[in-house]
């Protein structure tokens, strides 16, 4: 008798988790979910299976992005060194690279240009700016896109800042964005004890 499939028989992939949601999920591999530590021990469909520590020990499904803390993980993904953006092409550079200005990582918003009625009211989240190589909309094309969703949040066309200075309530808190804006504050930190 085969057992009921959620994902349709599919089968749950690690690669396309890592590739699409731009996670270092491995099965084995520690995480802390939603303040729970446990271990993943496969893969749902585009989820994680996690068995949590805490009794009863239950093997629990999560979203990839959503309050996951990759503990293991972090190390055995190594994102490119970011390369200094000019506005210009960015064919050259690998997918995944941060863009740089004056060797400072950068913070943007998404456009929203292609949206009818956009949402005005409510304040918006800034996202690292990454390359993008397969970026969904317009036939795959290269662009400057968020860290934490490289393949369908393209960057507007509003001034980037450095990262930062964006203050925490407007930062992404997605996995891949809050890495990098920690690495900025860090890099930021060195730069200011170096100087005095």
């Amino acid at each position: 008798m085969t057992p009921h499939r959620l994902d349709g028989g599919k089968g749950g992939s690690a690669d396309y988790v890592r590739r699409y949601y731009q996670v270092p999920a491995y099965r084995g591999d520690r995480v802390i979910v939603d303040g729970k530590p446990g271990r993943i021990v496969g893969f749902r469909g585009a989820g994680l299976r996690v068995r949590v520590d805490e009794p009863p020990h239950l093997v629990l499904s999560y979203h990839p992005t959503w309050r996951v803390e990759y503990v293991d993980g972090v190390t055995r993904t190594a994102r490119p060194a970011g390369v200094e953006w000019a506005d210009t092409e960015l064919t050259d550079a690998k997918a995944g690279t941060p863009l740089l200005r004056g060797g400072q990582l950068l913070a943007g918003y998404r456009d929203a240009t292609f949206l009818s009625c956009p949402d005005a009211r409510t304040i918006k989240q800034r996202h690292i700016v990454v390359v993008s190589h397969t970026y969904a909309v317009a036939g795959g094309s290269t662009e400057a896109t968020a860290a934490c969703d490289p393949r369908r949040i393209k960057m507007g066309g509003m001034v980037e800042v450095p990262a930062y200075e964006v203050p925490l309530s407007s930062r992404c808190r997605r996995p891949a964005c809050a890495a990098l804006f920690a690495q900025a504050d860090a890099a930021h930190e060195t730069r200011k004890a170096s100087a005095s």
